[in-house]
């Protein structure tokens, strides 16, 4: 057993090196404050009226531009339609696009196009047991994304747009339990 001093010991020890050693207080640098300036930076209307800016900017090659998710969508969903019983093979590709195109779609006009993306990335769901059918609604979807920007389907998409908004709604409470 030790003695009640050497027992403390090591408490001493811990106690004077704090004692000896002086705090030192680092200082990160102000680089942010540097750039920004002291008003803290641009108003909120401004920058706002930028971003405005370049979505109109860009609005004009927004389908150019989504075109290779698109495409990347549809050879992953023909790859699994081809070997269905490897679909987990594919699945990751096909959710990265239509994950892309759910996040780009609204912004640019196509909330149709976020709407059917989203769905996919629901049925992609690596929980998800899978079926033919599921594979076989995969395509439509595959289809239905490909129209909406074929035939520049902007906003609401009209008559098309509504039925094929009230067909995913269906889908979306039979199949996921997901309401709107």
């Amino acid at each position: 057993m030790l003695s009640p001093s050497a027992a403390s010991k090591p408490a001493q020890t811990a106690a004077s090196i704090r004692a000896r050693k002086k705090a030192e207080v680092i200082r990160p640098p102000k680089h942010i404050r540097q750039k920004v300036g002291s008003t803290g930076g641009v108003e909120i209307e401004e920058a706002l009226g930028k971003a405005d800016l370049a979505v109109i900017h860009y609005s004009g090659s927004f389908i150019r531009e989504i075109e290779p998710e698109l495409e990347k969508l549809r050879k992953a969903y023909e790859a699994a339609a081809k070997d269905p019983a490897n679909i987990r093979k594919y699945r990751s590709a096909m959710y990265d696009a239509s994950h892309e195109i759910r996040g780009q779609s609204g912004t640019f006009g196509y909330p149709l196009a976020t709407l059917v993306a989203d769905t996919v990335c629901k049925f992609l769901d690596p929980g998800r047991e899978w079926s033919e059918e599921d594979l076989d609604l995969l395509g439509l979807h595959v289809f239905a994304l490909r129209g909406v920007f074929k035939n520049e389907l902007k906003q609401e998409g009209g008559v098309v747009g509504r039925e094929l908004t009230a067909v995913l709604k269906k889908l979306r409470v039979n199949r996921f339990n997901v309401g709107e």
